[in-house]
């Protein structure tokens, strides 16, 4: 996860990457999104922000976000969580005017989850 990420961190290495493998790399961190080991959904949702940043928020990164939270598996919420934690400090203002309606709909989702009964997602909503 860390080599990955340290080369996409850049956005060299994920510009030129071919379509095919830019999808390929999403939807393998994608199946990890809900892995036990919270180190490990640490470093794929860092990755995951990341790739969205690269994008600037284009395609379905908002939309599948909010739907995440919405999820009753904890894990996923966590993981969701890390990533827009990440994508708010790094990129907030560039979605906000970019995707105004989409990011309202996932900050909507953020303050539901002020009320989780799961004290870390509620923690990581108020911060």
């Amino acid at each position: 996860g860390i080599l990955l990420m340290r080369n996409l961190a850049n956005g060299r290495v994920y510009s030129q990457m071919a379509a095919g493998v830019k999808k390929q790399v999403r939807d393998s961190i994608l199946r990890c999104i809900d892995d036990k080991n919270r180190q490990i959904r640490i470093t794929f949702g860092n990755i995951l922000a990341t790739i969205a940043k690269l994008e600037k928020g284009n395609g379905p990164w908002l939309g599948f976000l909010a739907k995440n939270l919405a999820n009753p598996n904890l894990l996923i919420q966590d993981s969701t969580m890390i990533v827009v934690e990440s994508l708010m400090e790094d990129c907030g203002e560039e979605l906000l005017k970019a995707h105004p309606q989409e990011l309202q709909m996932l900050m909507q989702k953020v303050v539901e989850k002020m009320k989780s009964n799961n004290e870390e997602i509620r923690h990581m909503a108020i911060s």
